[in-house]
């Protein structure tokens, strides 16, 4: 399991869903849950750097059948998701198909893309995006 924010090289480009509660973009607060979340803000990233931002609405908010969620990132582009929290068995999932999984974030979603890129928000550990610490 990566330790730390990116992997990639600095100048790599990345695709970072971020579950959010609403359509605010960038500006969204971060989600608490993976598949109920009714919104993702899809971030590309060259480096620490964002390029792009995009809001894509949840068409599985209200379907969980297994492998929804997985498609739909993968539909995506996602190398990254960035959420609240993630089950277990999503979490098997999301390693099965090799994205990269930010749990603990709250705050705003530019915020959590920030922390991810500072290498304040580690794969698979809690952090708070807001402060950049951990929780």
């Amino acid at each position: 399991m990566p330790t730390a924010g990116p992997s990639r090289s600095a100048r790599a480009v990345r695709v970072i869903a971020v579950a959010a509660r609403d359509g605010a973009g960038l500006e969204s607060l971060v989600a608490e849950h993976f598949g109920r979340c009714p919104f993702y803000v899809v971030v590309v990233t060259a480096g620490t750097v964002i390029r792009a931002a995009r809001v894509t609405a949840n068409p599985h908010v209200a379907d969980q059948a297994p492998g929804t969620m997985l498609r739909f990132l993968r539909d995506l582009g996602a190398d990254v998701v960035i959420v609240g929290a993630v089950g277990p068995s999503a979490t098997h999932d999301l390693r099965r198909c090799a994205i990269t999984e930010v749990t603990g974030a709250a705050g705003r979603v530019v915020d959590a893309v920030g922390a991810y890129l500072r290498g304040a928000a580690r794969a698979g550990h809690a952090t708070s995006s807001a402060a950049g610490t951990p929780r």
